[in-house]
Formats: C-alpha cells, sequence, structure tokens
C-alpha cells in the first residue's frame, strides 16, 4: 500500500508533465502506446522513463543563458548555439532540425568520406580507411537514432567535430573535401596519426557518450564545441546553409499547421 502511495504522489507530481505529449515524443523521444479505443496512455514504466529523461533534459539546459552566450561567443557564433536551444526548447522543430543537418552536410560529407575509403583500400592501407569508416559509422549511429534532443546536440556535434577533422587533415595535405589529388606517403602517414591518436578525444567531446554528462550540460558542450570552432571556420561556414534549409522547413511546418487551424475555424463557424 505503502508503495502505491509513493507512486501516486510520484505521478501527482508530474501529472502536466504526462499531458505534454509534442515534448514527450519529440524532445525525450518517447511515444504513447495506444488503447482498443485509439486514446494514447502509458504505462509506469514509461512514466518512470519520462520522468527520469525529462529530469536529465532539464539538468542539461540548466544555467545557459541565450542572451549570455552572444554576449560571451560573439554573434555569429553564440547564435549557432541559441538556435540549438530554441530548436530544443520547442520540440517540434527537432525533427526539421536533424532532418536539415542530415540533407545539406552529412549525406555529402560521408559520400566523400567513402570514396576517400575506396581510394585508400586501392592503396593498401587498411588501417587508415579502418578509420575513416569508423568515422562513417559513428555518424550513421547518430542519423539513425530516434529523434529527440539528444540526437539534435550530437548531430551538431558532428557537424562540429568532422569539420575539426576536415581542417586537420587539410593542414597536412589532405584534402577530402576538394578532392584528393597527388598525395605523397609521408602526408598520408600524418593524416592517419591523426584520426588515430587525436581525433577520438573530440568524438568523446562532441558526440560520444561523454557529450551528454550530465556533470558538464549544454554550457560543457559548447565550451568543447566553441574551442573547435575558435580555429576551423568550417563548422560556421557548414552550419550556416543548415540553418537556412532549416528556417525554410520550419516555416513549412508552422504553415501547415495554420492552414490546418484556419480549416477547423471554418468549419466551427459554418455549424
Amino acid at each position: 500500500m505503502k508503495e502505491l502511495l509513493k507512486e501516486w504522489k510520484q505521478y501527482s507530481e508530474y501529472h502536466e508533465l504526462f499531458e505534454r505529449q509534442e515534448y514527450i515524443e519529440l524532445a525525450l523521444g518517447i511515444k504513447p502506446l495506444l488503447n482498443e479505443n485509439g486514446g494514447s496512455y502509458y504505462t509506469s514504466e514509461m512514466k518512470d522513463q519520462i520522468i527520469e529523461e525529462h529530469l536529465l533534459f532539464e539538468g542539461f539546459f540548466d544555467r545557459f543563458n541565450p542572451i549570455a552566450a552572444i554576449k560571451k561567443y560573439g554573434e555569429e557564433v553564440g547564435s549557432l548555439f541559441t538556435t540549438l536551444y530554441d530548436v530544443i526548447k520547442n520540440p517540434k522543430y527537432i525533427p526539421d532540425f536533424v532532418s536539415a543537418i542530415i540533407k545539406e552536410i552529412l549525406n555529402d560529407w560521408k559520400r566523400k568520406i567513402n570514396s576517400v575509403v575506396t581510394w585508400l583500400e586501392g592503396k593498401n592501407m587498411p588501417t587508415f580507411a579502418a578509420g575513416l569508416k569508423k568515422i562513417v559509422g559513428g555518424i550513421n549511429s547518430i542519423i539513425n537514432m530516434q529523434v529527440n534532443w539528444k540526437k539534435a546536440v550530437l548531430i551538431t556535434g558532428v557537424v562540429v567535430g568532422v569539420s575539426y577533422l576536415f581542417e586537420k587533415l587539410k593542414d597536412v595535405g589532405l584534402d577530402i573535401l576538394g578532392g584528393i589529388g597527388d598525395v605523397k606517403d609521408k602526408v598520408l602517414e600524418a593524416a592517419e596519426n591523426f584520426i588515430t591518436t587525436e581525433f577520438p578525444k573530440i568524438v568523446t567531446s562532441l558526440y560520444g557518450k561523454a557529450a551528454l554528462a550530465a556533470s558538464s550540460g549544454f554550457l560543457g558542450w559548447i565550451a568543447a564545441a566553441i574551442a573547435v570552432i575558435k580555429v576551423v571556420n568550417l563548422a560556421k561556414d557548414a552550419l550556416k546553409p543548415m540553418f537556412a534549409k532549416f528556417k525554410l522547413l520550419s516555416q513549412r511546418r508552422d504553415d501547415r499547421e495554420k492552414t490546418a487551424q484556419d480549416g477547423i475555424l471554418r468549419l466551427e463557424n459554418k455549424d
């Protein structure tokens, strides 16, 4: 009986949370079950998960101030993170945001990396090729994630992190985005060394499991991203067209919702 009362008290505290279906589905990534009549509901296990994910969400973004971010990092860079924050706080836009990054950036990057993988295998450099395959695998694992706030953060981290990769490889003479050309063995050795020793650290902080650590939160993730963006213009340049695509997709979503709402109002007035 005590356990039932405890459970009832816990769930009653989060009653309003359970009513926020859009937030639960799009931000937390938890879809309700349907009963025989077509109504939606959550099991007690799902409610526990919702509360847990909600607390993680709130904790991760605690202390982030958009105005302070722009003041600290400047209009251009600060706006990148405040836009991401705004997207996540308005979860209906998360699918559009994620879709824009995949379509405008990551699909093209994967094709170019895979092209280099084929080229490296032809030169009998399986270790280097395997390192690039692992990067593509990491990108795909995030693309295949269920859409939620974590995916929005991590997929942005992929753009920043892989931008860093491209920039550093270009510095040693390997231009993945612009075309490989005639590359000397010492260039390939330097590039392979960077991928196997240095780049994993970037992955960990920007889109690995540690990137979502509640202890560091959004401010900690931003600090890691800023460290890269300050020295890699490609990250900013890559994100700009994505934001343009996102604005288009989100505007279309808003237009559809307005059209649907107008239709409902016309039907109500007709009655």
